[in-house]
């Protein structure tokens, strides 16, 4: 009590003055009791710290709002591309480009690729040449780019299956396009890997399993190539393409084929062009290599001469649509030639008395040129020469 009494005392005889405040102790003596300031200092590099930081922390908030705003801008762009409203889209635009009544498969499309399971197409008017044509297995590979840029185009479209019906046409094909593209696809090669082509109901030509590339080209034209397959000739049988060029003119179609028959070792190709209308021509160069001479001929002269084509070039020519119209002339280069059934071959052989001429093979370089049509045989410019036995010069017409 005494020291909260005295406690009280002091601090009553305490005074302020001038910078400070007067205190008297408790021994009695006085003192000035000074209260210190603190003193705050400006610190530049905290302060850059501090505003680093805080930019820091707005730029890492900005980009996480712009990755969510791109991710919902892109899942609302995806939803589009698979929605029924662009593959309408799609749809026109293959309507337009093609003049065929279309059908779209389901369409699935992903940031670097789409794949539609099926397009078939239908050309209900008559002189379109195409009357149907089913793509199955469609996929293109475009990019991440193009998807968000909206340019459909890339390195290639691939096709895992193509059928096509061609016929011909009685007048001048004509296809009902329009330039209108809602979507404009800039692919530049379309690949198919297995492309079958019926020509008709009765049609004698076909192919078959045929490894296709469409090329498309505003400088050099379209070009339509096949790298194998089975194609069908009338006449000559079945034959494994090798390599095959297809180019489009406005009213018929120029070709070059390379062919392999496919039951022996004989090699032919074909150049020339093929017109679209019924009873247009064509005209086809031909040359040939290492065939057997029997499956070059007509069955009415086979039996007549046997051997095998070293080398020849000729010509095959038809009316379209028309097969008994078929002429053709082949020059050959001839070996191991054997003659038959010729009166004058026996007739020498029993006035000589050597029987081996029946038997004569010219081994030598023989020739002769041929021409077959329907109704005619005509070889001419035989020249078979077995040395220092026996040479045939001249011809012979099966009627």
């Amino acid at each position: 009590m005494m020291r909260n009494l005295k406690k009280g005392s002091v601090q009553k005889r305490r005074s302020k003055v001038e910078g400070g405040e007067r205190v008297i102790r408790a021994d009695g003596s006085e003192a000035i009791k000074v209260k210190s300031k603190k003193r705050r200092s400006v610190q530049p590099k905290k302060e850059k710290e501090k505003k680093n930081n805080q930019r820091k922390v707005m730029l890492l908030a900005s980009a996480i709002v712009l990755v969510l705003l791109s991710v919902i801008a892109f899942s609302i762009l995806l939803g589009y591309y698979n929605g029924n409203k662009f593959k309408s889209k799609i749809t026109e635009t293959v309507v337009n480009v093609s003049g065929a009544e279309v059908e779209l498969g389901r369409l699935d499309v992903s940031p670097a690729s789409a794949k539609l399971s099926k397009i078939s197409m239908n050309w209900p008017d008559k002189d379109t040449v195409v009357s149907k044509l089913k793509l199955t297995g469609v996929n293109a590979d475009y990019g991440m780019l193009a998807f968000i840029g909206g340019g459909w185009g890339g390195s290639a479209v691939g096709i895992s299956k193509a059928d096509l019906n061609v016929e011909m046409a009685n007048s001048k094909p004509q296809l009902k396009i329009s330039p209108v593209k809602p979507v404009d696809f800039k692919f530049a090669l379309y690949e198919c890997s297995e492309l079958n082509v019926n020509f008709g109901e009765g049609s004698l030509w076909g192919l078959k399993k045929g490894s296709a590339s469409y090329r498309v080209s505003a400088e050099n034209g379209d070009q339509f190539s096949v790298d194998s397959g089975e194609f069908m000739v009338p006449l000559f049988g079945g034959f494994d393409v090798r390599t095959g060029l297809v180019s489009f003119d406005e009213d018929r179609a120029r070709i070059y084929l390379s062919l392999k028959s496919k039951d022996h070792d004989g090699m032919v190709s074909v150049d020339g062009s093929v017109g679209y209308t019924k009873g247009s021509l064509v005209d086809l160069k031909t040359k040939l290599e290492g065939y057997p001479l029997r499956e070059w001929l007509d069955s009415r002269a086979r039996r007549f001469i046997e051997g095998r084509i070293e080398a020849a070039n000729g010509t095959f020519k038809m009316k379209l649509g028309d097969i008994d119209s078929f002429d053709v002339t082949t020059e050959m280069a001839l070996e191991d030639i054997r003659v038959n059934d010729f009166q004058f071959v026996e007739t020498l052989s029993e006035y000589l008395s050597e029987e081996n001429y029946l038997e004569s093979v010219f081994v030598g370089e023989s020739k002769m040129t041929m021409r077959w049509t329907k109704r005619r045989i005509e070889v001419s410019d035989i020249d078979f020469k077995q040395e220092g036995k026996l040479r045939i010069r001249g011809g012979f017409t099966i009627d």
